[in-house]
């Protein structure tokens, strides 16, 4: 029983028989920001996700207990070939590490191609480093597409 509750972490609320379509998703992010909300970049060994992305930070920074670390969301758009993966994230960033952890939720509604209607969940985490504003990430999670 406790393997079946954590392969169904993901695909919360959706029934047994349509998590068999759900795809594991992994790979390398990179996104470098220039100025302002949106930052530019590519996705890479990533399979069905491979294509370049478009950040656009929605919030400013949120101050959390630690000094060092604050909250902040962004919409996460990645076109591929077979369409586009919206993405809302959460992220934590500690400035005194350069390290980021966030987990962002499929928009079902604004994903389009293969995309369109698929839910899941995408963890990213890994370092940022300056000059210019770079952000490598890892990215792991399920997508699971509406067919």
């Amino acid at each position: 029983m406790p393997l079946v509750a954590l392969t169904c972490l993901f695909c919360v609320g959706q029934p047994a028989v349509a998590q068999s379509n759900c795809l594991q998703a992994k790979a390398t992010f990179v996104d470098v920001c220039l100025g302002g909300p949106t930052c530019r970049g590519t996705i890479t060994q990533g399979g069905i996700l491979n294509g370049t992305t478009v950040t656009l930070f929605t919030s400013g920074a949120n101050p959390t207990p630690d000094p060092n670390t604050f909250s902040l969301t962004n919409e996460l758009t990645i076109t591929t070939v077979q369409g586009q993966l919206k993405v809302r994230i959460v992220t934590l960033f500690n400035v005194a590490t350069g390290v980021a952890s966030g987990f962002g939720s499929i928009d079902p509604n604004t994903s389009t191609g293969r995309f369109a209607l698929a839910t899941g969940l995408l963890f990213v985490g890994k370092a940022v480093s300056d000059n210019p504003f770079t952000i490598k990430l890892d990215i792991s999670g399920e997508i699971c597409p509406a067919n």
